[in-house]
């Protein structure tokens, strides 16, 4: 039974379906929190627990298989219902993250932002149920581990309550956020069965150094320096990349930013906002601000990008012809941080999410 339930919730109950023809409507736990746009959700006909696509003419449709949700602890039924609303914020707001790689991962950090307003103690007792009860057990490419399921959400839950714990999780990695709003280091090591160009991609750890190229070629392979980790030009390229992908390819599974990439900006980097649209980068005290600008020039003084006001106290360097969007990199000199943000999203197209 318990290993039955830790592959439920670690998967987010893939499990073998009894397909039901009756569409009744699913009766979830007591709960705040209310979707913002409704949609349909039934108990249909789905090889997964639940199952969110498409769907005409309701936008979308929320269908589960009651037979699994039965083996769900309440709270994770509560958490589970607003992943799949996740799902429907993406299709309404962006559907290249729907049909994207990191779509399980922004589903999780929408219900876990969501709910730490709404359902607090919801939200709690879901985040010590991953971390103590699925932990490091079982992975899968898709959603991770418990710890960084439950690390995630955390994480999240803090982009719109800055101080919101976890009251039983007392371990170091999810301790609390510094004063200036977040964490930039993922702290739990990754199996060799993930994915190599994800977010749990890594660089070897080398001492802090973030010195300007002088070759800033367009050879995109070279991602690293002969130390192993990324150059300060190539750190910025892969905060402004992923920008599109609110973050998540420049992050850990946890979803924090890799820690060499801030290692190679001389900064802590966080993903600020409950939609995960913005990156801040905070440079350490060794890093003088306006060292870090000369820095930002020579990294972004090619034609494609436009300075707005160079000598004003926020500098911004905007790319307003980017295959991805339109990121916009600020430099704010006198609290010597960086952010990162993107306008507009990539849509493709692909099947249903399933969980």
């Amino acid at each position: 039974m318990r290993l039955g339930l830790l592959a439920i919730i670690f998967m987010l109950a893939i499990l073998p379906a009894q397909l039901s023809k009756a569409q009744t409507p699913i009766n979830w736990p007591a709960h705040y929190w209310q979707p913002p746009l409704k949609v349909p959700e039934i108990a249909g006909a789905t090889t997964y627990t639940c199952q969110t696509s498409p769907y005409q003419p309701t936008f979308a449709v929320i269908r589960c298989n009651p037979m699994s949700l039965g083996q769900f602890p309440p709270y994770a039924l509560v958490f589970l219902r607003v992943h799949e609303y996740g799902h429907v914020n993406q299709l309404a707001t962006n559907p290249g993250m729907y049909y994207s790689a990191y779509a399980e991962y922004d589903a999780d950090c929408y219900a876990a932002a969501n709910l730490a307003n709404s359902d607090p103690l919801v939200l709690q007792q879901t985040i010590n149920f991953f971390y103590y009860v699925v932990g490091q057990g079982m992975k899968d490419a898709t959603h991770g581990s418990g710890i960084e399921m439950a690390q995630r959400a955390l994480q999240c839950a803090r982009s719109v309550v800055p101080n919101f714990m976890a009251a039983q999780v007392l371990t170091p990695s999810l301790s609390p956020v510094p004063s200036w709003g977040g964490r930039g280091e993922g702290e739990f090591s990754i199996g060799e069965s993930e994915p190599q160009d994800g977010p749990a991609k890594e660089y070897k750890p080398i001492p802090q150094q973030a010195l300007v190229p002088t070759d800033r070629s367009d050879d995109l392979d070279k991602i690293t320096d002969t130390k192993g980790a990324p150059e300060f030009c190539t750190a910025l390229d892969l905060m402004i990349d992923s920008s599109h992908s609110k973050f998540w390819e420049a992050s850990t599974r946890s979803g924090a930013i890799r820690p060499t990439i801030g290692t190679a900006l001389d900064a802590e980097c966080i993903v600020s906002a409950p939609g995960r649209n913005n990156a801040i980068c905070k440079f350490h005290e060794s890093t003088i601000s306006e060292q870090a600008n000369q820095k930002l020039r020579a990294c972004l003084s090619t034609a494609e990008w436009t300075t707005i006001c160079p000598n004003c106290a926020v500098v911004k360097y905007q790319h307003p012809g980017h295959p991805e969007g339109h990121p916009v990199v600020t430099f704010d000199t006198k609290q010597n941080r960086l952010e990162f943000s993107s306008g507009e999203d990539a849509h493709t197209t692909s099947p249903a999410k399933k969980h």
